[in-house]
């Protein structure tokens, strides 16, 4: 692999063996001393254009200050064709791939539409999207082979989705439906067509959970038009913020898992155990504090009843809710009677209740259904935001 720091260490020697600053090898290309400092120090490597001018400066071959990076074969001969201006035809993705760094995307996209009409892989096309731009990028997608896809680097297959144009949807997508690919590829595509994934559970060609998959996506999309960017969660394995209602990719590459519809931050056996509640909060003091937009936390895994009571009665109202138990058999119950399929304002979580990965300061409303008032706890309360409420079978807190 051609290696930029033994590449500009030779040019560096070369230079001082002509007793030249830095600043005068720039002036004789046209360049910065700055320039020529971040090609010595292996940081950047000059267009290739500036190889021949080098090389004449120097009284050496382009293939000597090519070679100087201990290139592979492949390599070598992209690199002196580019940099003598001639085609070539690149029969090593994995070459293209390695130099895309160092390279135009004009010349770039030459050198991957050479390899297309070979099948250029899409794990190759996605190494190399991001120095493409978007228009070379979607005709390449034309030709590209997704038989690799099972085995892509998930977290850069989703930072690079939206490069790939509409196009990559469809094929993930046939791929589902043909079963190659697991139905959380799904999740992949955003605000896919409701439709077709509809028909595919329908006649059971792919899992129902599908549904919830796409119903995050439309429901997340739809609420980044209405409402500002905000993170809920904090990540199980860095602690940072992740990013939205329904829980995406970390920054550390984490992404929790939603399983049957339940986001689990924790494993099934974590997490302290709630005893059931007899005494239910009064639905009326619920309804009584709602306002044009909350967030509310239910505590516990609330009676399904309860829930309907003021859920259909407050729908005039945007009202989103988080139902948080460390019960997993039990808050599975609850999503099951709730038919959670037309609840995408409501999300059900698996986690610690006694310290769940949620913000401070995200909640208008605790309601809490544990028998031991666990809300009450300080840190438990640091979710509510100042003025808001704890609602519990004894009464309302205002905090």
């Amino acid at each position: 692999m051609f290696d930029t720091a033994k590449f500009g260490s030779y040019i560096a020697s070369l230079r001082k063996a002509a007793d030249m600053t830095q600043s005068e090898l720039g002036d004789r290309l046209g360049l910065t001393r700055q320039a020529i400092s971040r090609y010595e120090c292996g940081e950047s490597f000059p267009d290739v254009t500036v190889l021949g001018k080098l090389a004449e400066i120097f009284g050496v071959t382009v293939d000597t200050l090519i070679g100087s990076g201990t290139p592979s074969r492949g390599e070598a001969e992209i690199l002196d064709a580019v940099a003598k201006g001639q085609d070539v035809s690149p029969t090593n993705a994995e070459d293209v791939v390695n130099l895309a760094p160092l390279f135009k995307p004009s010349v770039l996209n030459k050198l991957a539409e050479s390899l297309s009409k070979q099948g250029l892989n899409i794990s190759h096309l996605l190494s190399l999207a991001e120095y493409l731009n978007e228009t070379d990028t979607g005709k390449l997608m034309q030709s590209a082979s997704f038989d690799s896809l099972a085995d892509t680097d998930m977290n850069l297959l989703e930072h690079l989705m939206p490069l790939l144009g509409p196009y990559a949807a469809d094929v993930i997508f046939q791929k589902i439906i043909d079963g190659e690919l697991d139905y959380h590829f799904l999740d992949l595509l955003g605000s896919y067509s409701q439709t077709a994934v509809e028909s595919a559970v329908v006649f059971g060609i792919i899992d129902g959970d599908a549904l919830n998959i796409m119903r995050r996506n439309n429901y997340a999309r739809l609420r980044s038009e209405t409402r500002p960017a905000f993170s809920l969660f904090t990540c199980p394995v860095c602690s940072q913020p992740i990013p939205g209602f329904y829980a995406r990719r970390c920054r550390c590459g984490v992404k929790p898992e939603y399983v049957d519809n339940i986001l689990r931050m924790i494993d099934d056996e974590s997490g302290a155990r709630i005893p059931p509640l007899t005494k239910l909060p009064n639905a009326d003091e619920i309804s009584l504090r709602l306002d044009s937009y909350q967030l509310i936390l239910l505590l516990g895994s609330p009676d399904p009843d309860f829930v309907t009571q003021f859920y259909y009665t407050d729908k005039q109202r945007e009202v989103e809710y988080i139902v948080l138990d460390s019960d997993v058999k039990r808050l599975k119950a609850v999503e099951e009677a709730l038919h959670s399929k037309v609840y995408a304002d409501m999300q059900f979580v698996l986690d610690d209740v006694d310290s769940p990965h949620i913000i401070p300061g995200s909640f208008d409303m605790i309601v809490d259904f544990t028998a031991d008032h666990t809300a009450d706890k300080p840190e438990l309360k640091r979710l509510l935001k100042p003025g808001g409420f704890l609602i519990n079978s004894d009464g309302v807190t205002a905090i």
